[in-house]
């Protein structure tokens, strides 16, 4: 068996390899295991499993508040279905007690956050908006603590709640470690009618307190083919010449990489699927060979595949069991011989195993 399941239940301290932070701050079971896959709530995970302070890199592609139920046809690859449609996950919201609990926690905080919570409270009153929003502003909060001073936290959205998102995180990691709105462009699908086509999603760039990581090297583009400076150069007014390297030139903050094709054979199916490419410029951009990289609403597991083929560890969250089997299988079918820990209550991993994709 090439991976690790040892027995446990949903709270981290049950499981006899709960990580602990080595010296170096890694968080994992064990030192020779790739990486950790966690079947359960990411807010419980991320306050009992994840030590203070342990990821080098945070990516998270949460719900949109799409209002959308997300299902997934067994056997849905290679733009082939042969099956009936199985539920992943819902993404719609109303105002409930959960709800309720997640706002008073969020006051406890006090500060920036807190007042954020009222405001949106205020404007937005008890809906599910302002639900979905606290949902995540509770697992912000989570994860500003088990992010590295000197880490990276990407947040992925989209244009339907993204605004009053970027005012939640500004108010968790602060306006002054506010680095980035990205933009990934992609087209495919579609064309609207009756308004511009919707062809991007943002995704916000946040530093942790001290001195991050940027590598722009390994992530270099090669200059559009009408690029003056990439044909001769530039001379300053100081008749100094400035030539282009060889190696192109270090994106902005509009990407375009196309998302998976549905007939291409690296596409698992799964609903929200982001393309590996895209995961890969994040990684390279703002991780070392050897970090530890945190994505807690995993899905199918690229931002695992992207790290283990970069050589970062990694650690995936998912409450969707569907989620973790889709994850797993991708990791085994990819790298012959990976070493991984999942950690899952019994029934959620006898749910799991049923749910083995095609």
């Amino acid at each position: 068996m090439k991976y690790r399941e040892p027995p446990g239940t949903a709270a981290c301290d049950s499981f006899p390899n709960a990580p602990t932070a080595s010296p170096s701050g890694v968080a994992h079971a064990e030192n020779d295991a790739a990486g950790t896959l966690y079947l359960g709530d990411n807010l419980e995970i991320l306050r009992t499993c994840i030590p203070r302070n342990s990821a080098d890199l945070i990516y998270l592609d949460p719900p949109f508040c799409s209002a959308r139920n997300y299902t997934l046809t067994a056997g849905k690859r290679n733009g082939e279905t042969d099956g009936a449609p199985t539920a992943v996950f819902t993404d719609t919201w109303r105002w409930s007690d959960q709800a309720e609990q997640d706002f008073q926690a969020v006051l406890k905080e006090n500060g920036a956050v807190a007042e954020t919570a009222r405001a949106l409270r205020s404007m937005l009153h008890e809906s599910g908006l302002t639900a979905y929003l606290l949902m995540l502003a509770r697992r912000l909060l989570a994860l500003r603590t088990v992010l590295k001073p000197s880490g990276s936290l990407y947040l992925h959205c989209d244009p339907t709640a993204g605004h009053y998102l970027k005012i939640v995180a500004d108010g968790i990691f602060g306006r002054s470690n506010f680095i980035n709105e990205i933009i990934w462009h992609y087209t495919g699908g579609g064309r609207s009618k009756s308004r511009f086509s919707q062809k991007h999603d943002c995704i916000y760039l946040y530093a942790g307190s001290g001195n991050r990581v940027f590598n722009p090297d390994p992530i270099r583009v090669p200059y559009k083919p009408t690029s003056g400076y990439a044909k001769s150069g530039i001379t300053s007014k100081a008749g100094k010449r400035y030539f282009p390297d060889p190696r192109g030139t270090p994106p902005d903050d509009v990407w375009d990489i196309p998302i998976v094709n549905p007939m291409s054979r690296e596409r698992t199916g799964y609903p929200t699927e982001k393309p590996p490419a895209l995961l890969e410029r994040i990684l390279l951009a703002s991780s070392n060979s050897g970090d530890t990289v945190l994505d807690p609403f995993c899905g199918s597991g690229t931002t695992l595949y992207a790290a283990q083929k970069l050589g970062r560890r990694w650690i995936g969250i998912d409450n969707a069991p569907l989620a973790v089997q889709y994850s797993r299988q991708r990791l085994l079918a990819a790298f012959p011989g990976i070493v991984f820990t999942v950690h899952a209550a019994m029934e959620q991993r006898e749910t799991m195993c049923r749910l083995s994709p095609a």
